[in-house]
């Protein structure tokens, strides 16, 4: 039997639509992109100082040079989203993802290894930069990229009219994960080391991705469905879609403000949230806040975004894309602000309010936006090259970041640039238009 034919039951035979399914497992699919994310590297970042005997700059590097490689081969991967489907993709991603967690978990033996078969003509630093580059270079790709895509994408195909209604409640769990995900896998890392950490993430990853083999479907009319779960009537040339959809060509996407308008907010928010998170220790202990209080700005900005990114998702469906996009970059100037500024117990508010606000509205654009603009024929692509963008900012940023406190000795210069592109992204985006 082919893998894009195995399934553990038949969709068209549900007691209910499956649709509903997909988006409960596209939930679980962005909830296992989490050791790809920035937010569980962030929380593995002082146990891999200390354990490899690197310094804060070589492991900002070695993250920079893995993810701008994942970057390269993002849109690439959409093209194989759109060839092979979600179901392959996915599970490819996923158990390439459980092997790349246990080779974080065996770095150390790995690299004394490598040291020995060389005899020793290169240093063991070396070879842990070496292998940690390409461990965050599968972790990168896969994660954040692949499978964080591909459970959106596929979400989006099965609905229509409901779209908002589907991808906000998705969301809404998923935001509510992803703020508490560094807090959780610190746990996680003080209970079983960090070593011990990754090697449960592994077998986490290895199971689901069977898991996602059976279950993932691409699309509703594979089974005879329709989207929205709406019923086939005989003789009727109703179309699916109420209203026509132009499909855009990736060409044809990639020369429209519309579509640089979310690309920029969504790559924004990498760039931020990735810079901010791995480094999330060393800016509390500069601005003086006691983890105890800082780790409230992911507890309380997981509420808002929840909220945020349900309201969001649901009219969606009845405004206009860039007032999100609009209501994002400010979000964002908040982040920049607040982070300027994080001596003063007000800019932390500040800053959990802006976090808050461009967190709970990403995962609303990136799932709701490029259907909308551009139909769904070309959609791993369109949607690869945003991912491809984010994950190249997102892999400069903790290098900028710190590169920023070793020459200012703060973080105040990186809040200044952030505020400042927030802004110029909000001016752009006052003049975009809908594509269709």
């Amino acid at each position: 039997m082919q893998l894009r034919n195995f399934r553990f039951s038949n969709p068209s035979k549900w007691p209910f639509f499956y649709g509903w399914f997909i988006a409960f497992m596209a939930t679980i699919g962005l909830f296992v992109s989490i050791p790809g994310q920035t937010m569980a590297v962030s929380a593995f970042t002082d146990s891999l100082l200390q354990a490899l005997d690197l310094t804060r700059n070589e492991l900002s590097f070695a993250y920079m040079i893995g993810t701008l490689c994942s970057a390269l081969l993002l849109k690439k991967a959409g093209v194989w989203y759109d060839k092979y489907g979600a179901k392959i993709v996915m599970f490819g991603a996923t158990f390439i993802m459980a092997i790349t967690m246990l080779g974080m978990a065996k770095i150390l033996p790995m690299a004394r290894g490598l040291v020995a078969i060389t005899c020793h003509l290169t240093s063991l630093k070396i070879w842990i930069l070496i292998l940690l580059s390409f461990l965050f270079f599968l972790a990168r790709l896969n994660g954040q990229g692949i499978m964080s895509m591909v459970a959106r994408n596929m979400l989006m195909k099965w609905f229509f009219k409901k779209r908002g209604l589907a991808n906000g409640i998705s969301s809404m769990v998923a935001n509510a994960v992803f703020a508490m995900a560094t807090v959780g896998l610190a746990l996680l890392v003080l209970r079983y080391n960090w070593d011990g950490a990754y090697e449960i993430l592994a077998v986490v990853l290895l199971l689901s991705s069977f898991i996602f083999l059976g279950t993932y479907e691409e699309k509703p009319e594979d089974f005879g469905l329709l989207p929205d779960g709406e019923k086939i009537e005989v003789n009727n040339d109703k179309k699916i879609e109420p209203k026509t959809i132009r499909d855009f060509s990736y060409s044809e996407a990639i020369k429209t403000r519309a579509f640089w308008s979310v690309t920029m907010v969504t790559a924004f928010f990498g760039f931020f949230v990735t810079g901010f998170t791995f480094h999330i220790f060393s800016i509390f202990r500069d601005a003086s806040i006691p983890w105890s209080i800082g780790k409230g700005v992911f507890i309380y900005s997981a509420i808002l975004s929840t909220m945020l990114s349900f309201g969001g998702s649901v009219i969606s469906d009845h405004i206009k894309i860039k007032y999100l996009v609009l209501l994002a970059t400010v979000g964002g100037a908040l982040c920049g602000i607040g982070l300027g500024f994080l001596e003063h117990m007000w800019s932390f508010y500040l800053l959990t309010l802006g976090y808050g606000t461009i967190g709970g509205l990403f995962g609303v654009l990136l799932a709701v936006a490029y259907p909308r603009y551009f139909g769904k024929k070309h959609l791993g692509a369109i949607a690869g090259r945003n991912m491809s963008l984010i994950i190249f900012l997102s892999a400069i940023s903790p290098f900028m970041f710190s590169i920023t406190k070793s020459f200012t000795g703060s973080y105040h210069l990186m809040a200044t640039i952030l505020s400042c592109a927030a802004t110029f992204i909000f001016i752009f985006t006052l003049t975009v238009k809908e594509p269709q």
